[in-house]
């Protein structure tokens, strides 16, 4: 393949001195990512797209997140600076309109989770999720690169609700609904003394890889152990917030429920549930829509209505104080609330 993201990523792999290493593109998303068979091993090359949807800074607090991370023996992928020591690299190239941000990383064995994921990988994915917030440091103010978790939008990108044509006054409302609990979490925490910590913030089963690795705390039985990646989205906020994130994107696969409530059972194998009713839980699940729902108006890509599709009835029924129907009221159900 030539062209596009691929001149961006040969362009990229001359700053880490590898211009003639041979690369393949291995998945592709918000970003494209490649594999790059480099001569000391193996490495993950993340080109992004031309709009960024981060604070500046962000590549810089991805490195040293991961770097914290692993001093304390989480199994994380680490990122391989430039020559010249920097997180990331900005190339531009004629085949695509204009700048792109390259990261390198080490490489992760192992195989993408399918989906719908297994009830076994449901709970090793809350087990990993309960390590990896007992390794989160906490910070008394928000770190330079990380997504604002007091921001029920949290992402560096204009607030666009106001353009969704008809549903619009939804979305404005379920976010006034939203920012308002959020505001509320971080008052009750702060009046408890519970400090904010830099989270993963978009720990799904997409961002997670199946590997015969062991983990800080190991799986039980022949279950696969997840490694996580893809920390580009790290945000300064409460557990609470970190899990809703996970839960929601679990639940649209999980017409029962059961694998939200054994993300839970691996979560609490670890550490102790939090305290998150299950009104406080739904507020969560509606500020995670929102950003997903703002991100996909900011970005305008093709598909744009079929995934805002995936979210406006739930919004509409938050929004109007009706309650709950089908994968989210499994979800809610499952981890121990009641409406």
């Amino acid at each position: 393949m030539t062209g596009g993201p691929h001149a961006a990523a040969r362009a990229a792999l001359h700053a880490y001195g590898l211009g003639d290493a041979p690369f393949a593109e291995v998945s592709t998303s918000h970003n494209t990512v490649y594999r790059v068979d480099a001569p000391g091993g193996r490495r993950a090359l993340r080109v992004g797209p031309q709009r960024t949807v981060h604070r500046p800074g962000a590549a810089a607090a991805e490195r040293a997140l991961l770097d914290d991370l692993a001093s304390r023996g989480a199994v994380v992928p680490r990122v391989v600076p430039t020559d010249d020591g920097a997180a990331s690299v900005t190339v531009e190239v004629p085949e695509l309109p204009g700048e792109r941000a390259c990261m390198l990383l080490t490489w992760v064995d192992g195989e993408p989770v399918t989906r719908p994921c297994t009830v076994a990988q449901a709970r090793d994915l809350g087990r990993l999720s309960a390590e990896l917030h007992d390794l989160a440091p906490s910070a008394l103010l928000l770190p330079p690169g990380a997504l604002d978790g007091r921001d029920a939008l949290a992402f560096a990108v204009p607030d666009l609700l106001d353009t969704a044509g008809r549903l619009a006054p939804v979305l404005r409302a379920a976010h006034e609904r939203a920012q308002a609990a959020v505001d509320d979490l971080w008052e009750d925490r702060a009046d408890s003394g519970t400090p904010a910590h830099v989270l993963h913030g978009d720990l799904t089963q997409t961002n997670v890889l199946t590997a015969d690795r062991p983990r800080t705390v190991p799986a039980e039985g022949d279950e696969p152990r997840l490694v996580p990646i893809d920390f580009q989205d790290l945000l300064w906020g409460h557990v609470e917030q970190d899990l809703a994130i996970s839960l929601l994107r679990l639940s649209r696969d999980d017409e029962t429920g059961e694998r939200c409530a054994a993300f839970r059972a691996g979560y609490s194998a670890v550490r102790p549930w939090p305290a998150l009713d299950d009104a406080l839980l739904r507020d969560l699940l509606a500020a995670r829509r929102l950003q997903l729902v703002n991100l996909t108006l900011v970005l305008d890509r093709p598909g744009s209505d079929l995934a805002l599709a995936l979210h406006t009835a739930a919004l509409e029924r938050y929004a109007a104080g009706a309650p709950p129907e089908g994968q989210e009221a499994a979800a809610l159900a499952a981890v121990g609330t009641t409406l």
